[in-house]
């Protein structure tokens, strides 16, 4: 809904406080990241918005489009940008982009290394909270880490699994019903198992 959407996209404040430039779109947006932080965000806060229409299958096309437009900001999973890293100068895409999100699944560890210290930030959530449960800082990398809790959320029970309450929440879903109403307070349990270190978040 537009609630948990608009609060979800207030969330990212300092992340867009300096604008986004010129982003390169290439998650599906049929998925909670891709519509919400991939075009809502980006669309509202960038100079220039350019979609690739073989998200990020191809390198080539990528790169021809990165350089192009002078991409400056972009949003991804990790294994795609790996993808894209390996047939292209990491140095010189990294160097490029001021700003970008990183999320959707496990970072690794060599992953992690080649962007310590980049611009690029990692994220995490789940469509029902529109991937806004946890925000890294720029440059702060570290294999399988999620990033620091968004509006005091997510929480950990004793065994670790990883749940969230509050505002970013969805309040609705649709099933072979139709539209069935949520409570906006409830427990949601996101599947995942985590921990925490020095105030972040990590998958386990």
């Amino acid at each position: 809904s537009e609630i948990n959407i608009l609060s979800v996209l207030d969330s990212y404040g300092t992340y867009v406080s300096e604008g986004l430039g010129h982003h390169l779109s290439i998650l599906p947006w049929s998925s909670g990241f891709g519509l919400v932080l991939d075009l809502f965000l980006s669309i509202f806060h960038c100079d220039l918005f350019i979609r690739d229409s073989r998200s990020g299958s191809d390198p080539e096309h990528f790169l021809e489009l990165f350089e192009r437009y002078e991409i400056t900001n972009i949003v991804t999973y990790p294994n795609t940008l790996e993808k894209l890293l390996i047939m292209n100068n990491p140095e010189n895409l990294l160097k490029c982009l001021r700003s970008g999100l990183i999320g959707g699944s496990r970072i690794s560890a060599k992953l992690a290394q080649t962007l310590q210290g980049s611009r690029l930030q990692s994220v995490y959530g789940l469509s029902e909270s529109g991937f806004g449960l946890c925000l890294g800082k720029k440059g702060e990398f570290a294999e399988s880490i999620l990033g620091y809790p968004i509006l005091g959320n997510p929480g950990l029970d004793e065994s670790g699994h990883i749940f969230f309450q509050g505002p970013n929440s969805s309040v609705a879903e649709i099933d072979i019903r139709g539209i069935q109403y949520l409570d906006p307070n409830r427990i949601v349990w996101t599947g995942d198992l985590g921990y925490i270190r020095e105030g972040i978040f990590y998958y386990l």
